[in-house]
Order: structure tokens, then C-alpha cells, then sequence
């Protein structure tokens, strides 16, 4: 496959999508001269800053590295982890993703403890048996009490950080698992709020107080 600097280009910009990526990296593989033209253009791409007037990219080059950019959420690299987590499609994940946003609105529900609140998601069949699916949202600040769960639960961190009576700590990206009868309450960290995706077997019940 004949590449043309523009391809290459978008290869060191890191915007090929997988299937073109690969076929650059075969023809990087067996090419020292494709290997050079690399290495000089991550050269000039490296010296854009210190240009004095800026360069104006290819349209091309331009329109797909603004297309892989989605302003609408800061939480858009998730949306396929969260398709998986609760066995939906991508639009549907981005969906919920964009809800985050809208705390204040329907179908957020206050939770009942204070600086919590919930929104209740419909999740796919391999979640099917699950007693509730959503995402829980944390003010700054906010303790969730100490609790046991009844069953299983699986969590997947969105947003913040949390710290646990145990000293762990958990952030953004994270995958938590609880197991049948684990006890522990955990507190928000810094001024951000904590939001998590959840899905709970069983449910849980309040220690004390």
C-alpha cells in the first residue's frame, strides 16, 4: 500500500484509525526510508511550538485530529468501558455519561443520605439479575456511612477519588469489587465530586447509627 506524507503524518499525530495504523506499522517495519521520512516528521512536528507563525496543517490531517476530539464531556473516553459494564450499546453509554452533567435534574434522585444522590439505569441481559444498576454521584466532602453488602458489588470509579476507612485509595478508571458481606464506608478526596457506575446484588444495609 503506496502511503503519502500525509498518512504518515496522521501516524505520528496518533489519528489513523487501527485498521490503517497496522498497515503503517507493517510497511515502518520492512521501509528504512519510510522509517526516515518518520523520524523527520516527528522532527518538525516536535518544533511546531517554536514556530513563530503557525503552520496551517493539511484539512485533512486538520478535520480528522478535530474529529477524534469530543468536547462534549470530559468523560468520553469511558464510554466504552461503560457499554461493557452494563451491557449496552455505545450510544447508550454516552448517554449516561452525559448525565453526570445534569445532576440537579431528573432522573437524578436524592438518595436519602446527604450529598448522594443516584440515577437508576436499565442495564443489558448480563446484568439482568442484578437488584439495582447506576451511577451514584458524591458532593466534595461527603462520607458514605458505614455499610455491609448483602451481595456482590462491582463499581467503576467516573470521576474523583475516595478514600476507604482502610487507608485505600480509589480513582478514576477503577474497577472495585465488593464481596458478599464486606463491611466499609469510604469518604470523597479533594473538592471534586465522586461519581461512580455501579452494579449491586443484593443490595446493603447501614452499620449502626
Amino acid at each position: 500500500m503506496p502511503l503519502d506524507d500525509t498518512t504518515l503524518i496522521e501516524y505520528a499525530l496518533g489519528i489513523l484509525d487501527d485498521g490503517l495504523r497496522q498497515d503503517v506499522e507493517r510497511e515502518l517495519a520492512t521501509s528504512p526510508t519510510m522509517q526516515a521520512e518518520l523520524r523527520a516528521i516527528e522532527v518538525s512536528l516536535g518544533t511546531v511550538a517554536e514556530v513563530e507563525e503557525p503552520l496551517r496543517p493539511d484539512e485533512r490531517v486538520r478535520a480528522a485530529l478535530l474529529a477524534s476530539i469530543d468536547s462534549t464531556s470530559p468523560l468520553t473516553g469511558f464510554v466504552d468501558r461503560l457499554a461493557t459494564f452494563f451491557d449496552v450499546g455505545t450510544d447508550r453509554a454516552r448517554e449516561f455519561l452525559d448525565s453526570i452533567a445534569h445532576v440537579s435534574q431528573d432522573p437524578w434522585q436524592a438518595s436519602g443520605l446527604p450529598g448522594i444522590s443516584l440515577l437508576h439505569l436499565q442495564g443489558g441481559p448480563n446484568v439482568a439479575t442484578a437488584d439495582n444498576c447506576g451511577l451514584v454521584y458524591l458532593e466534595p466532602g461527603t462520607t458514605f456511612p458505614e455499610h455491609q453488602h448483602l451481595g456482590e458489588e462491582w463499581a467503576l470509579v467516573l470521576q474523583g477519588q475516595c478514600i476507604e476507612h482502610t487507608g485505600i485509595i480509589s480513582g478514576l478508571g477503577d474497577l472495585i469489587h465488593k464481596s458478599t458481606g464486606s463491611q466499609h464506608s469510604f469518604r470523597v478526596l479533594d473538592d471534586e465530586p465522586f461519581v461512580f457506575a455501579v452494579v449491586l446484588y443484593g443490595g446493603f444495609q447501614i452499620v449502626g447509627g
